[in-house]
């Protein structure tokens, strides 16, 4: 179990990035439970359902390459709120989309793309920021447990959708509203929020905090390039594109059955 102690500040900073890292991983699986009903609301072939999400999962994972390039040069809290920002506009998009004909179905796949475009940028802030308010020796363990929360964090928004959307006469889009309104509240708390500095808990940058001065290197595309020609890397992204394909199968054959 991790033994490092943040003080309240880093308490803080961390609970809004887990909750916003929680309410991403939530979102991105609250459609899947109500495929059926959205593919009687919109009147379309089940072939078609899938686009939505590929299309949330694609922008997501594209983006989060860019989120990750401009957090490392520009002020983490505005990055993330525009992020959370985005995601806000695609939820709220998704929650009034009443057109219940092909062009809503279309509606819906652009708001999903524009809120996996915003929860694209939650990963790699939510690394940065961790790896910035956590020591080296603890990382590990804190970030086991960010995979833990993200993994209950899948079942939580299928949940909440299943639970939710019977709730109201707005069916299957009524979580989203909530998820909507939540996020708000999450970009109003985070002008609040203050980061902790770039490389904080660093042992080799002790010695520029003794001397006040403060750390400025900036990823470059060339450090990108370089990590992607790395073969150990390549690997990594291949198997972590792969692994997601069977899970995904199984999940939209038994929710559309």
């Amino acid at each position: 179990m991790p033994k490092f102690r943040m003080s309240k500040i880093e308490t803080f900073s961390f609970i809004i990035v887990v909750l916003l890292q929680f309410i991403s991983m939530a979102t991105a699986n609250m459609l899947i439970p109500q495929y059926g009903n959205i593919i009687q609301y919109f009147g379309i072939d089940k072939s078609l359902i899938g686009f939505a999400d590929s299309t949330f999962i694609l922008v997501s994972a594209l983006v989060s390459v860019i989120w990750g390039y401009y957090t490392d040069r520009f002020d983490r809290n505005k990055i993330i709120m525009m992020g959370a920002f985005l995601w806000s506009i695609g939820t709220t998009l998704t929650a009034f989309n009443t057109s219940r004909t092909i062009n809503g179905f279309k509606l819906l796949i652009i708001s999903r793309g524009l809120t996996g475009a915003g929860m694209g940028s939650v990963i790699p802030i939510a690394l940065s920021i961790i790896g910035d308010l956590i020591p080296a020796e603890e990382r590990s363990s804190w970030f086991g447990i960010m995979a833990i929360l993200s993994s209950i964090s899948s079942g939580v928004g299928q949940g909440l959708a299943s639970f939710l959307a019977p709730l109201t006469d707005m069916g299957w889009r009524f979580p989203f509203l909530v998820i909507s309104a939540i996020s708000i509240v999450l970009i109003i708390i985070m002008f609040f929020v203050k980061l902790p500095s770039r490389g904080s808990h660093e042992e080799e940058l002790e010695i520029l905090k003794e001397l006040e001065i403060d750390y400025i290197y900036q990823l470059t595309k060339k450090d990108i390039i370089k990590v992607l020609k790395k073969k150990t890397n390549m690997i990594t992204f291949i198997q972590g594109f792969l692994s997601i394909i069977p899970g995904t199968l199984v999940v939209y054959f038994l929710t559309t059955l």
